[in-house]
Parts: structure tokens; C-alpha cells; sequence
């Protein structure tokens, strides 16, 4: 009877020892919200009024069913997204580096409401410089809206889909737990990367950026044991959960992409052609022309 209570209590210590453990491992992970003492979060909250109109005016069009009279936002559930920031193009993967590039970009804030049975994602960014060559096809009216939203918070788009929503931070844990990935770090947003459009989720470690996860869908184009070389090894099994460096590395031996073109989530092609620098194509080409000279100088002395 002793045996059978003493391992009771030894199943129960390994219990409360793992749920320990796996508790701390999501408290160490932190995911950068629009807190109330944010710079950013009074001058957001100040667009209450509008997205609300915007969502109400949604619902109606799409007949997404009556809303609630009194539905509040949480602005301050609003994830930080860096955007448009060539990180890859670093040769270093340092955690240092590479927040220090993104923080001398530009940032957005994507907040998803759950109302009834739909999800808003409503994106909120900072107006654009007027562009010129746009001049001839805007009106007057247009222009002055758009010079006047210049650096200012605006409702970029509001996007829904039916059901309830999952944060980033909900399938963030859920791929690191699958994977038993345990590091302690920080994540970092980041969107509009090189071949990669939509919004990924980079793993900061100590001293590296540790992985790279997609939160949307990423096509890989390649054979299996290609793609198995860029996860890490306990991550072989789970979708979207890559080491940054190879992913980095892959991308940056892929063709420069066209600056018009778009996707739903981007693509990665293992076998893409390694892109050359210039200067390399150029000798090659100086060195063919050499070549062809030479041979026809020796022929034609052989001629003669």
C-alpha cells in the first residue's frame, strides 16, 4: 500500500513539475501590443468612431447579421507588425542586427475583433507620402485627403471571416509546443519580407534570430528532404516553423522578386537559380569574348 502512495505522489510531483515548466516557457515569449502607454495608442483610439462606422457599413453589405448596440474595441490587444524591411539582406542573423533594421522602418497595428460570429481584422498604418505620378488620375479632392493623412494613423482595411478568431500568440504557442522548442526570447512581427508577403513571427533568442514561423500560408517549392533541411530537428513534423538562417539564406539565392508582383502568402522555390552579382556576369561574359578572340586569332594564323 506504501508502494502504490509513494507513486501517486511521484506521478503527481511530475505532474505539477511539467505544467511548471511548460508555463514558464509561454511566459517567456512576449509579443510587442499597443499598450495604453504606448505613443501610438491615443491618436489610435481616436479612430473609435470610424471603424466602427466601417464595420457597421460591413455587416450590413455583407449581411453578416445585427450587431451589438454597445460593442467596445481593445485597442490595446492591437499587435505590432514591422513592415517592408529588407531583414534578409543582413549577412548576420544577430538578434541586435536585425531589430535594429526593423525599428528603423516602418510598423503597422493589426487588431482582430470577435463580434457575434465574425472576426474583423482591421489594419491601421500611417499615410504614405503623396505620390506624384498618381497626379493625372486622381482628383483634386483625392490628393488634398491623401497629403493630409501623410504620417498620420488611417484605417488602412478591414478584412472578416466567419468564426472566431486565433491570435498570433495562440498559434505561436501551439507550433512551439507541438515542436518542444523551448528558448527564451522575445517574437517580433514582421511582413512585406522578400518572397514572403504575409506577416511571419520571428523567434528572437539571446543572441540570434532563432526561427522563422509562418502565420500564414508559405508555399515551398522543392523535395521533402530539402524543406526537412530548413526546419529544426524537432520541428520536422509541424508546418510553418523554420530555422531564420536558412530560410535567409535560401531566400537570398532566389531571383530579386518583381516589385508588382503579389501573393496570398509568398513562395519559396528550392531549386530557384542562384542569382549572381553583376560584376561576376559581366567577367564571365569579358572572359567568353576573350576566349572567341583568341581562337579565331589561332585559326587564323594557322591559316596563314
Amino acid at each position: 500500500m506504501k508502494r502504490i502512495a509513494t507513486i501517486i505522489v511521484c506521478i503527481m510531483i511530475l505532474l505539477i513539475f511539467s505544467s511548471a515548466l511548460y508555463a514558464n516557457t509561454n511566459q517567456s515569449i512576449k509579443i510587442e501590443t499597443l499598450g495604453e502607454a504606448h505613443k501610438d495608442y491615443i491618436e489610435i483610439i481616436g479612430l473609435d468612431e470610424e471603424i466602427k462606422q466601417m464595420i457597421n457599413s460591413i455587416s450590413t453589405d455583407m449581411n453578416l447579421g445585427n450587431l451589438p448596440s454597445n460593442y467596445t474595441i481593445d485597442y490595446r490587444k492591437a499587435n505590432k507588425i514591422y513592415v517592408d524591411t529588407d531583414i534578409f539582406a543582413l549577412e548576420s542573423s544577430k538578434r541586435e542586427d536585425v531589430k535594429k533594421l526593423l525599428e528603423e522602418g516602418d510598423y503597422m497595428w493589426l487588431l482582430t475583433l470577435d463580434i457575434e460570429n465574425t472576426a474583423y481584422k482591421i489594419n491601421i498604418s500611417r499615410g504614405l507620402p503623396f505620390d506624384e505620378s498618381l497626379k493625372d488620375i486622381l482628383t483634386e479632392k483625392e490628393i488634398e485627403t491623401i497629403k493630409a493623412q501623410e504620417g498620420k494613423w488611417t484605417v488602412a482595411a478591414i478584412g472578416f471571416e466567419e468564426g472566431k478568431s486565433i491570435s498570433y500568440g495562440e498559434s505561436i504557442t501551439d507550433r512551439l509546443k507541438d515542436t518542444n522548442y523551448e528558448i527564451e526570447g522575445e517574437i517580433v512581427l514582421c511582413g512585406g519580407l522578400k518572397h514572403i508577403h504575409q506577416p511571419v513571427a520571428l523567434l528572437m533568442g539571446k543572441e540570434e534570430v532563432e526561427l522563422l514561423i509562418a502565420l500564414h500560408d508559405l508555399q515551398l517549392e522543392g523535395r521533402e528532404e530539402e524543406i526537412n533541411l530548413l526546419k529544426p530537428t524537432l520541428a520536422q513534423e509541424t508546418e510553418g516553423v523554420y530555422l531564420y538562417s536558412k530560410i535567409k539564406d535560401t531566400v537570398n539565392k532566389m531571383e530579386i522578386p518583381d516589385k508588382d508582383s503579389v501573393g496570398a502568402g509568398g513562395s519559396i522555390d528550392l531549386s530557384s537559380p542562384t542569382r549572381y552579382p553583376k560584376e561576376l556576369i559581366a567577367a564571365l561574359f569579358l572572359g567568353l569574348l576573350v576566349l572567341v578572340f583568341g581562337l579565331m586569332w589561332i585559326k587564323g594564323h594557322r591559316s596563314s
